[in-house]
């Protein structure tokens, strides 16, 4: 579910700005960045690298030298920023998780926007990572895309909850390399179930509908 970020003054310069009541601005992090985006680059060029096995070598050497230098056994897990408690209408930037998060490497670039009618949309182009058939995106990184945006949604509602059920139809393939748009909407909610929509499309067509089931936790006694 992604970390929700006030869009401020940074926002105007192409970034999300500060959280509400928080000290961590990811601008203040951007040598981080600059590292998983690389690391990104680097993931996808192994994924299409067509090299010699001396080069295959050489490169295997240094990539390892390279994680070494990064490990540490008393670094966190993964660098996560604080949620604000309160529902929030703007741009939404995730930093830890795998569908819209700024400091994971599997993550495709996108912010989802959270609109003043209570619907989420953004969009992200994935590449060769995540084929499934032949120049197509995989069926279950669809899934994990919906899942993510519509979690991200709930979240930005201040609503606590997490998925119960997520049910999918596929309605086309969706392409890989090629911009897609993400959409989400609550339909209902009842109790401490709330369900909501979400479409993935492709140059305007959807390929993608899904529906999820989230659930709140009771209430304390």
């Amino acid at each position: 579910m992604g970390d929700v970020v006030r869009a401020g003054e940074r926002a105007a310069n192409g970034g999300p700005g500060q959280v509400p009541g928080s000290d961590w601005d990811p601008a203040d992090h951007r040598d981080r960045a600059d590292l998983v985006e690389a690391t990104r680059r680097l993931m996808s060029a192994v994924a299409l690298t067509d090299v010699t096995p001396d080069e295959l070598r050489w490169a295997a050497e240094r990539v390892e030298r390279i994680t070494d230098l990064l490990t540490t056994a008393t670094r966190p897990r993964c660098l996560r920023f604080p949620l604000p408690t309160a529902p929030f209408q703007g741009r939404v930037q995730g930093s830890a998780d795998p569908v819209l998060g700024l400091f994971n490497p599997l993550a495709v670039p996108m912010a989802v926007t959270i609109g003043a009618d209570g619907t989420a949309s953004g969009t992200l182009t994935p590449g060769p990572l995540f084929e499934g058939p032949p120049e197509l995106v995989h069926g279950g990184y669809s899934a994990l895309l919906l899942d993510g945006i519509m979690g991200t949604l709930v979240r930005a509602l201040g609503i606590t909850a997490m998925t119960g059920t997520l049910t999918l139809r596929y309605l086309a393939p969706t392409p890989l390399e090629q911009p897609l748009e993400l959409s989400a909407w609550v339909s209902s909610r009842h109790g401490r179930k709330t369900t909501v929509e979400g479409r993935l499309s492709a140059g305007g067509t959807p390929t993608v509908l899904g529906t999820g089931i989230f659930v709140s936790p009771p209430e304390p006694v």
